[in-house]
């Protein structure tokens, strides 16, 4: 299975800024086995998209509508984003369930929104420090992938990908043990197995909680782990293209 590095640039770079980072990572080489992308802002992405174009990067959204186009005044709907250039959409992530309180029915709207549109949804789900230190963490993630995928054919769920983000492990600088990603990755695609059956269980799954070029190798080289989510680090081109390296 190939490696999957994602970049989610979050609510971050003005347009000059996005533009310059777009056109240092075209002149980087994606190394063999990677499928490579980045998640930029809405107003960014055609341009980012564009100046990506003729290489092997893969541009995204962060999020969309859980419609087609139509009265939704400040939403994009799928098809807007692809028509921008995105190839996937980030969905679920823990920022959109936190802050803005969205939850496992919006988010299936969501998904089935994405690949009625031609993305390749890229599902988040974890747990936050309450749950976990509860005790709820595998109840939490359970929830969570019947919510997302619920009423989905087992043909529409193999074209997503999945990424356990710890809720307390992103943005904080603390990342997960890999005994506690190899844990819960496991625990995910016994889970999908059980619930819909075992090609679903090969599905991409990636971590995704203060990823930085010292700590991916060794989160690559746990069992179950497909590939990273990347957050801050992925607005430096540096930093980014040592995360690749490790792929």
């Amino acid at each position: 299975m190939p490696r999957y590095i994602i970049g989610n640039w979050k609510m971050n770079l003005t347009a000059k800024e996005a533009a310059t980072l777009a056109a240092l990572l075209k002149a980087v080489s994606i190394p063999p086995g990677v499928v490579a992308g980045v998640a930029p802002g809405f107003l960014h992405l055609a341009e980012v998209a564009r100046l990506l174009s003729g290489t092997s990067w893969l541009t995204g959204a962060q999020d969309c509508a859980d419609r087609d186009v139509g009265a939704a005044t400040g939403e994009v709907a799928p098809v807007q984003i692809r028509d921008a250039g995105g190839k996937f959409v980030i969905l679920g992530h823990s920022e959109r369930r936190q802050i803005y309180k969205e939850r496992n029915p919006l988010i299936n709207a969501k998904v089935k929104a994405a690949l009625a549109a031609g993305l390749t949804p890229l599902i988040c789900i974890g747990e936050t420090r309450t749950e976990r230190e509860a005790g709820l963490m595998k109840t939490v993630l359970d929830e969570q992938i019947r919510g997302v995928l619920l009423d989905l054919p087992t043909a529409d769920i193999l074209k997503c990908w999945i990424a356990y983000e710890p809720v307390w492990a992103i943005g904080t600088g603390i990342t997960a043990t890999p005994a506690q990603i190899a844990d819960a990755h496991a625990h995910i695609r016994r889970q999908l197995a059980i619930g819909y059956g075992e090609p679903v269980s090969k599905l991409p799954i990636l971590y995704g909680g203060s990823v930085n070029p010292a700590n991916t190798r060794e989160i690559l080289e746990i069992q179950g782990v497909d590939g990273c989510l990347v957050g801050g680090a992925s607005l430096s081109a540096g930093d980014f293209t040592q995360i690749l390296a490790c792929g």
